[in-house]
């Protein structure tokens, strides 16, 4: 399943931060120093490809870990391995300056360690969160199949979390209630958008396990974004 995670780029780093990119290439920067068992390792974060498309840049980065491994002869060690994070900054009409994050397992918080350890004290990215519960009846106009959907905090002592699933959901009893009658928090929706399914977090990330998503994963964020955009559903926390 790939996911995407959604940022905005503070517009006074805006510059910095995309010549940043741009400047790094394929012998990469460091980014921490670890050390493990008397040995000394050099993490750093490659560009290995900067692709411009429509909608902005794509990057095809590399990020250094270390893992612990085992066998016979060695017992338990640690060696340095690279893990895929791809980034996409938007920069086409409304979706501007917004940097979309591919990533797959904990890769994603790879990148925030990269991001927290070279910019230190800048705040280089604005976290996004979608506010679907505010907005619950506008998805409706945007998203005409709603499959599944999460809700917290129900004004209910004996429901407090629920999950539902089912067809057309939009229009079904339990959304209704959940969402209406028991005041519930709308925190994820599974939703039909063209031809696949795509999960929609109010933590700003979308996922889909589609073929069709993972090969068109830029055009599908770019074109959900702005339809979020459109219905004012995108909060960027501008926290400094």
């Amino acid at each position: 399943m790939v996911s995407v995670k959604i940022y905005k780029i503070n517009p006074k780093f805006a510059n910095y931060f995309n010549n940043w990119l741009l400047n790094i290439g394929d012998k990469g920067v460091e980014y921490r120093k670890e050390n493990f068992r008397e040995e000394e390792f050099s993490l750093k974060f490659y560009i290995m490809d900067s692709i411009e498309n429509e909608y902005g840049i794509y990057y095809e980065t590399q990020i250094d870990e270390i893992i612990k491994l085992y066998n016979v002869e060695k017992k338990e060690f640690y060696t340095k391995v690279s893990k895929p994070v791809f980034l996409q900054i938007y920069s086409k009409d409304n979706v501007e300056n917004y940097l979309g994050v591919f990533y797959t397992g904990n890769n994603l918080k790879l990148f925030l360690d990269v991001i927290n350890s070279i910019f230190n004290e800048k705040k280089v990215l604005y976290d996004v969160i979608f506010e679907l519960y505010k907005k619950k009846e506008d998805l409706t106009k945007i998203f005409k199949e709603i499959k599944e959907f999460r809700a917290k905090d129900l004004l209910d002592d004996s429901e407090k979390d629920v999950s539902i699933r089912g067809i057309q959901l939009q229009w079904s009893m339990a959304w209704s209630r959940y969402l209406g009658k028991l005041g519930g928090k709308l925190e994820n929706i599974r939703v039909k958008y063209k031809d696949i399914y795509v999960t929609i977090s109010s933590k700003g990330v979308m996922s889909s396990r589609y073929k069709d998503f993972e090969e068109n994963k830029v055009e599908y964020t770019y074109s959900i974004l702005k339809d979020l955009i459109k219905v004012d559903v995108i909060k960027v926390l501008q926290e400094e």
